[in-house]
């Protein structure tokens, strides 16, 4: 009954928050699913070091911020930290 009153909560927070939103903030990405997923990757990753947090963008995290488990939710970020790295190297190669 708590977790489900948390749930409520949490949902009425987010829709009066919108509300209170004009709309140029919500032009600059302050939506609603996104002020979510701001909440969610602050829960998530607030214990993490700036400099592991700067190599993903924004879209990433709201990619796999829907993965719960944290050690699969790791896998996926080193995962598509390499393919920036390898996509950066070739991008340097192919300079030359």
């Amino acid at each position: 009954m708590k977790k489900e009153l948390g749930v409520i909560w949490e949902k009425n927070f987010f829709k009066r928050i919108v509300e209170k939103i004009d709309k140029k903030s919500m032009e600059k990405g302050f939506s609603k699913s996104n002020l979510f997923n701001m909440r969610k990757f602050y829960l998530k990753y607030q214990k993490n070091s700036r400099q592991c947090l700067e190599k993903l963008s924004w879209s990433h995290y709201c990619e796999i911020l829907s993965i719960s488990d944290d050690k699969e939710r790791a896998f996926y970020e080193r995962i598509i930290i390499y393919a920036l790295m390898k996509k950066q190297i070739i991008g340097k190669r192919e300079k030359c």
